[in-house]
């Protein structure tokens, strides 16, 4: 029996302008690869373009693959200008994040271009809009929330500015102002195909999904979907993100649902939520696989690396800043350290973006005098400086009230660093009972273990040292053996079943 895979590449695109990866875009890029290494002859990859689906080339798919692959690499440069060239290139192909960007009502969509680096989204080559005066940035980040049209114009002439200024290459900046490359909607390329089983794979986050185009495949050529979900936290606790993002939540998840799809879960705790999920609204999917996240091979096999910390008595949290991650807590504890006159105090270090509702978070971190000295904030890094930010540390600290996994535990502890982190269910699961859990409400034993972790003689870290010995690092060779017996092997008996609550 003939399968076809056709792969959705739509958030890899608006992603290659990151230095370096999420969780989630990690995920992504894996199935891409593993897809393109494996099941070549039999994968179409595709994006969503327009509130259509289209068909993406096998070479413009492998160049963005190659791309990724050095670009998020180990070592690779954080201020090359690859990007540039690859989004020259590949013109038409590429768009910023505009659909989910415009689904955000205006003022919103203002303040999240106030908030956050432009060259994050759109770029490098678009870094000199940031250096004008602000009176300037403020009126251009009003028009461009405005209009997507305005929006998708502004940011071609931020580009093409852009681009002649740090290659001086005209007929590259010219090539961006071309129209759109014509692409080829999948509703079309299937006309031509005559495989038994067709699959539509979809593994990372967004609000918008062309719902209505994935119905007609569904219905018109029995196509099959296979979803990766992360976790349920928008729509069980949307006190952690904005304003209406519950309801978009719930409608992806019900539009997602209505398709009957295949779910691959990164834990059995995000697995219990979907039932639960399902369960309460009625919803159903047809089958649903656990398979945990693997670690990347450079955290297994690291080699030998350099210092990054100023000195060795520092603890290290990896986190977008955003408030269901609790840096709050930390903040806290680090000034009451000052304040209560700690000799030694150790250093924190904050690997992660500044993400949304943080408002009280980045006041501390910009304003309270006291944690200057000690609290630094750390972005955009390659694995390189991140491992060895996690081999010199005394613990990483993860206090999150919320998570459906939890890839910076494991990274901890399969490099060998010990891990302070909150009871939940999540970790219990990817810590496999190693680190030290504690309540994340619980400010006081978090500052009681923090100060025993600070003392070479700390006899809770020596224990954990010792638990580490027993820790097996999740692989991705195993996450795909699994996915391949349970979804992508010719005799997988349970493609048809139906699993309802």
């Amino acid at each position: 029996m003939s399968k076809r895979y056709f792969y959705d590449l739509t958030v890899l695109y608006i992603r290659h302008v990151m230095v370096s990866p999420s969780g989630t875009d990690r995920v992504d890029f894996r199935y891409a690869k593993y897809l393109h290494d494996h099941h070549a002859d039999e994968t179409t990859f595709i994006k969503q373009h327009r509130g259509k689906i289209c068909v993406v080339s096998n070479k413009e798919a492998a160049g963005l693959i190659r791309f990724l692959d050095a670009h998020w690499s180990v070592k690779g440069s954080e201020e090359d200008t690859q990007g540039i060239d690859f989004r020259a290139k590949y013109h038409g192909l590429w768009e910023a994040e505009l659909d989910l960007f415009f689904s955000m009502p205006y003022q919103e969509r203002y303040q999240f271009l106030i908030n956050n680096p432009l060259t994050v989204n759109v770029g490098e080559e678009v870094e000199w809009v940031e250096k004008m005066p602000s009176p300037f940035i403020m009126v251009i980040y009003m028009i461009a929330s405005s209009s997507k049209m305005l929006c998708s114009l502004l940011i071609r002439i931020g580009r093409f500015i852009g681009i002649i200024a740090k290659t001086r290459n005209l007929s590259l900046a010219v090539n961006t102002l071309k129209p759109r490359k014509r692409l080829t909607t999948l509703i079309d390329y299937l006309k031509n195909i005559t495989a038994d089983e067709l699959y539509y794979i979809y593994t990372c986050y967004t609000r918008v999904h062309p719902i209505a185009e994935l119905r007609k495949l569904s219905r018109h050529h029995r196509m099959q979907f296979i979803f990766f979900i992360h976790d349920f936290i928008g729509v069980s606790c949307p006190e952690y993100y904005g304003t209406g993002y519950r309801a978009e939540a719930i409608k992806a998840c019900n539009g997602l649902l209505s398709l009957t799809p295949h779910i691959i879960a990164n834990s059995n705790f995000t697995k219990t939520c979907l039932d639960e999920y399902c369960s309460e609204r009625n919803k159903q999917y047809r089958t649903a696989t656990v398979a945990h996240v693997g670690v990347e091979e450079n955290f297994i096999n690291p080699g030998p690396v350099g210092k990054q910390a100023i000195n060795d008595n520092y603890f290290l949290i990896v986190a977008t800043i955003e408030p269901r991650k609790n840096h709050l807590m930390l903040l806290n504890i680090w000034r009451d350290m000052v304040n209560l006159g700690m000799e030694h105090i150790p250093h924190l270090y904050i690997v992660g973006k500044r993400g949304w509702e943080n408002e009280n978070i980045v006041d501390m971190l910009n304003r309270c005098q006291q944690i200057q000295p000690y609290v630094h904030e750390v972005s955009d890094i390659k694995d390189e400086k991140l491992i060895s930010l996690y081999k010199h540390a005394r613990a990483l600290l993860y206090p999150s009230f919320l998570e459906g996994w939890g890839m910076p535990i494991v990274e901890a502890l399969t490099l060998g660093t010990p891990v302070v982190c909150s009871d939940i269910a999540a970790h219990r699961e990817s810590g496999q009972g190693i680190p030290d859990y504690i309540n994340p409400i619980d400010g006081k034993g978090w500052y009681d273990t923090i100060l025993d972790y600070t003392k070479d003689e700390s006899e809770l870290r020596s224990r954990q040292l010792e638990r580490l010995a027993q820790f097996e690092p999740p692989t991705w060779q195993q996450h795909f053996e699994i996915v391949e017996r349970r979804l992508f092997s010719p005799e997988n008996a349970e493609a048809n079943k139906m699993h309802q609550n």
